[in-house]
């Protein structure tokens, strides 16, 4: 079980690397294989000792902290591309009048 969940520690390294690096493309394919190693992970019977728990607690935080970051950047490209529509539609409106 600790290298499955040491596995899963380098995983979040890696996304955390390229959400840093503003690689959405690549951290969406790592999100998406990080999902299945989960799945997996804890999809088998195998007993979870009480070293492991300060570990899990670690993924579990780090996750939380990803999530943050990823609904922190969708909210401002929300507004990166409201902004530009509407800076779009001033411009059509001033070579209208023009």
């Amino acid at each position: 079980m600790q290298a499955k969940l040491n596995e899963l520690l380098l995983q979040i390294e890696k996304i955390e690397e390229q959400l840093e690096a503003n690689e959405f493309d690549e951290t969406s394919k790592e999100l998406n294989s990080f999902q299945s190693s989960l799945e997996k992970t804890f999809s088998n019977s195998e007993k979870i000792c009480v070293n492991q728990y300060p570990v899990l607690e670690n993924i579990q935080n780090r996750v939380n902290e990803i999530t943050n970051k990823l609904i922190k950047l969708q909210s401002q490209k929300r507004q990166d591309i409201s902004k530009l529509i509407k800076n779009k539609k001033k411009v059509g409106l001033y070579n209208q009048i023009k």
